[in-house]
């Protein structure tokens, strides 16, 4: 569970340091709608966590670069991370 969360932080990292424009709230309180709809039967209304990837909901909802990992929304913004340099040839 970690590893998605450390995923997601990065991308929206990288797209805080771009500029991109913040999440709109009416966008965020529309994704956290759809996730406590429960309608995935996922969502875990004690932790307000997703029982599917283990984000807490509020935290994900509310980055541009997040999407639900079972489609039920999706990034705002294109995940814009380049590849590491390949490795030099050995001399």
């Amino acid at each position: 569970m970690l590893r998605p969360l450390l995923r997601d932080s990065a991308r929206e990292s990288a797209a805080a340091l771009r500029g991109d424009p913040e999440m709109p709230a009416a966008e965020i309180a529309r994704r956290h709608a759809i996730c406590r709809s429960n309608a995935c039967g996922q969502y875990l209304d004690l932790h307000d966590q997703c029982a599917e990837c283990g984000c807490r909901v509020a935290t994900k909802v509310a980055w541009r670069t997040a999407a639900c990992p079972l489609g039920h929304w999706a990034a705002l913004t294109p995940v814009d991370i380049p590849p590491p340099p390949p490795n030099p040839p050995p001399a």
